[in-house]
């Protein structure tokens, strides 16, 4: 490129190094403030489509970042970022290669080009996992939900330009599976990866106390879809409810416990199959009908965050010609006074703040709200 070339964009100083990519492709891009449109001038830079293969460009500060999917060789680095995160209680602090490969890389729906890593300099500096939740046999994927489960980056000056690249290539490599909404963050069942290592008894979309994501995320056109109350119940000196509407129930039905059930369906295998689980069984004494359940699990690795033994509550169903008439409250006391006879200190729950009578159920059984998980959706074409 001659001067006369230089001189017809605005451009002053010496040009970044040739950037090439894997087809061969040669892009280049000038520092940002001196160019003549808003980002870059068009006859010279064009972002391709991001078709599993290496993406480069030039940040404000002349910083190459390269964004492209997940490599095998990519864990050490991805496992950095996440150890260099600040410390919170609800994020594990407790991260190794063998960890993350376990519990995140081993999913059998698990995709290379669905988790994309931002390169600084060669070098990983952050990364957005995509993925999709059950359809509602949980028999397999339901592709028109996509979901960004995890957006991390380290704290550098180019982290809000590495959320923005991340951001646009999660949404293209959703839109190229045809889904038709994104969610931020992952609510129960739709949670394909990091329960246990983020979150709590469930993963909640994304804690209020990680604003500046949320941010991010509204500046894409993202807007909250659903908050999540995180609740938790120390268990120490625990009594359950005791009056006359308990007595009546306590006369007709009973409780059992079900010690590491089997997976009830294919999607509960994959995300639960490696967890100790319980599984309380509401039963009428007189027909041997199953009128209830609820399951808790032991929220390894983030539990060891705490210092406790704790456990996570989840999925309580009663049968709906039953409800409102305590079992709920017989089902949810038993099963905590069980826990707390096997040792367990702390027990965690979650649920949508606009359901009143959940919400109603934890706090009469002494449970208090810690945190606020904020889903953010958007639709798309």
């Amino acid at each position: 490129m001659n001067h006369e070339r230089r001189k017809d964009i605005g451009f002053r100083g010496a040009w970044p190094a040739r950037l090439r990519i894997d087809n061969g492709t040669v892009f280049r891009q000038p520092p940002i403030e001196h160019l003549s449109e808003n980002r870059y001038d068009k006859r010279l830079y064009r972002q391709p489509a991001f078709h599993n293969r290496c993406i480069l460009s030039v940040s404000a500060n002349c910083i190459l970042i390269e964004y492209r999917p997940y490599l095998n060789t990519d864990l050490p680095g991805i496992v950095s970022v996440w150890k260099q995160q600040r410390s919170h209680r609800a994020f594990s602090q407790v991260m190794y290669n063998d960890l993350f490969e376990r519990t995140v890389l081993s999913k059998p729906y698990f995709e290379h080009a669905g988790l994309i890593v931002a390169l600084r300099d060669k070098a990983i500096a952050g990364f957005v996992h995509c993925g999709f939740g059950p359809n509602e046999l949980r028999s397999d994927l339901d592709y028109s939900r996509g979901i960004i489960c995890l957006l991390l980056t380290l704290p550098i000056p180019e982290q809000v330009e590495l959320c923005d690249g991340l951001i646009a290539y999660a949404e293209d490599y959703l839109r190229k599976k045809n889904s038709t909404s994104i969610s931020t963050g992952t609510v129960f069942p739709h949670s394909p990866f990091y329960l246990g290592l983020y979150g709590g008894s469930n993963v909640p979309g994304i804690l209020s106390a990680h604003h500046a994501t949320i941010d991010v995320f509204e500046a894409h056109g993202y807007s909250q879809q659903s908050r999540i109350l995180v609740m938790q119940r120390s268990l120490h000196n625990f009594q359950a409810v005791l009056d006359r509407q308990q007595t009546v129930v306590r006369r007709s039905y009973r409780i059992e416990q079900d010690q590491d059930p089997l997976a009830s369906n294919w999607w509960e295998a994959c995300t639960l199959g490696n967890t100790n689980r319980s599984v309380f069984q509401l039963i009428d004494r007189k027909t041997n009908q199953q009128r209830g359940n609820l399951s808790y699990w032991d929220i390894e690795p983030l539990a060891r965050n705490w210092g406790v033994r704790a456990m996570g509550l989840f999925d309580l169903s009663i049968e709906v010609s039953t409800r409102q008439t305590g079992l709920g409250t017989f089902l949810a006391g038993e099963s905590l006074r069980c826990m707390q006879q096997q040792g367990i200190n702390l027990v965690e729950a979650q649920v949508a703040d606009d359901n009143l009578a959940a919400t109603s159920l934890f706090e009469k059984m002494g449970f208090e709200a810690i945190d606020t998980g904020i889903v953010l959706c958007k639709q798309i074409v």
